[in-house]
């Protein structure tokens, strides 16, 4: 069968071959593969190496946008209100996307480099109710609190 593929160009999908001919010989893949100068290896095995949690939660469609805070540096450093009454200290952040699919606020999966297997990792959940960069930031009662798995492997949590 053909496929009328990009721009109309015809595409083969089904490669005929009659049945009396033998299967070809198949190479062994080799390293680098064939073609490639190299295998990059810049990430030194990290992405297995570190555990990770991502975070689904159920918060107002209403809101304009939605973050995660932490102790952990998990991503940027959070700007703190200094007319705020909590104590000043270092917490970082991950903005949230909203899924229209499951109509929920979601993460990408967060390396947790600073945390241990098997640690429970507390989470802030900060709403921001209204568009600006002068909009104020409003910290949820409920805190999300999650267990980092092993090395390699990403924890989801549903809330």
């Amino acid at each position: 069968p053909r496929h009328s593929g990009w721009a109309g160009q015809s595409m083969d999908l089904e490669h005929c071959r009659a049945a009396t001919l033998p299967d070809p010989e198949v190479k062994r893949e080799s390293t680098p593969p064939q073609g490639f100068r190299e295998v990059y290896t810049g990430d030194r095995g990290r992405v297995l190496s570190v555990p990770y949690v991502a975070i689904a939660a159920k918060i107002d469609r209403r809101a304009y946008s939605v973050r995660l805070v932490s102790k952990l540096q998990i991503g940027p450093k959070e700007k703190v209100d200094r007319h705020q009454g909590r104590k000043q200290e270092k917490r970082y952040y991950v903005d949230l996307f909203w899924c229209l699919y499951t109509k929920t606020w979601k993460t990408l999966a967060i390396p947790m480099q600073d945390a241990s297997p098997g640690e429970l990792v507390d989470f802030a959940v900060s709403v921001q109710w209204e568009e600006g960069e002068k909009a104020p930031w409003e910290e949820l009662d409920e805190s999300l609190r999650v267990q980092v798995p092993r090395a390699g492997e990403v924890a989801v949590l549903n809330a």
